[in-house]
C-alpha cells in the first residue's frame, strides 16, 4: 500500500510495469532480449534468433513473434524488473518448460559463435532465479552447443 502511494507520487510516470495482461510469451522473450543485451551488442542476428526461438516455442506466426519482440524490447527499455518477469514464469510455467527457455537462452547466447561472459552469467541468474538444477543448466548448455556443432 505505502510502495504504491510512493510509487504514484515519486515514480517514473514512463515506468512499464509487468501486469497480469503480460503473457508468457512476452515474458520469455523479456528474458531472451536480456541475454541477447548482456554484451551489450543487440544485433540483427540476435533479433532473428530471439524470434525464430519465439516462433518454435509458442507456435508463432513470423508477425506475431514480431509484435511479441516488439512488446519485450520495449519492457526491456523502460527497465522494467526482472523480479515480476521471473515470478510470472514460475507460476505459469512448469519445471521442464524452463529447461526448453534455458536452451533458447542458450541460442541467443550462442547467435554470434562466441558466448560472452555477461550473457553466461545472465543465463545462469535466470536459471536459479527459476531453480533450474545446475546439472540442468549445464546440460542445456552442452545441447546447444552440440547443436550448433
Amino acid at each position: 500500500m505505502l510502495k504504491d502511494i510512493l510509487d504514484r507520487v515519486f515514480g517514473d510516470p514512463e515506468e512499464t510495469h509487468v501486469d497480469e495482461a503480460t503473457s508468457v510469451e512476452v515474458a520469455t522473450a523479456v528474458l531472451l532480449v536480456e541475454v541477447a543485451h548482456a554484451d551489450h551488442d543487440f544485433s540483427e542476428q540476435d533479433r532473428q534468433v530471439v524470434r525464430t526461438e519465439l516462433e518454435k516455442a509458442f507456435n508463432l506466426s513470423k508477425h506475431q513473434s514480431l509484435d511479441v519482440l516488439n512488446e519485450a524490447i520495449d519492457l526491456h527499455r523502460h527497465h522494467i524488473s526482472f523480479h515480476e518477469i521471473v515470478r510470472l514464469l514460475k507460476d505459469k510455467v512448469v519445471p521442464e518448460s524452463r529447461i526448453v527457455l534455458l536452451r533458447a537462452l542458450w541460442r541467443v547466447a550462442l547467435s554470434d559463435r562466441v558466448v560472452h561472459r555477461y550473457e553466461e552469467s545472465q543465463i545462469r541468474k535466470i536459471a536459479d532465479w527459476l531453480y533450474v538444477p545446475h546439472r540442468d543448466f549445464i546440460r542445456a548448455k552442452l545441447e546447444v552447443q552440440q547443436e550448433e556443432a
